[in-house]
């Protein structure tokens, strides 16, 4: 593994027909950051947190 990347990538459904890789942390925070205000809680800032611990 490569630094900054991960093992594997996630892969992730945003909508019925959309697929995002996710493959490093900056990846992550992007897809964290959009998340939907209303919809954002404990478990959302904790990995948003984790992501920019790493």
């Amino acid at each position: 593994m490569s630094s900054g990347t991960f093992s594997s990538p996630l892969f992730v459904r945003r909508a019925a027909h959309i697929v995002q890789e996710i493959a490093r942390p900056a990846d992550a925070i992007d897809f964290l950051n959009e998340w939907p205000e209303d919809r954002r809680d404990r478990i959302q800032e904790a990995a948003l947190r984790a992501c920019f611990d790493a």
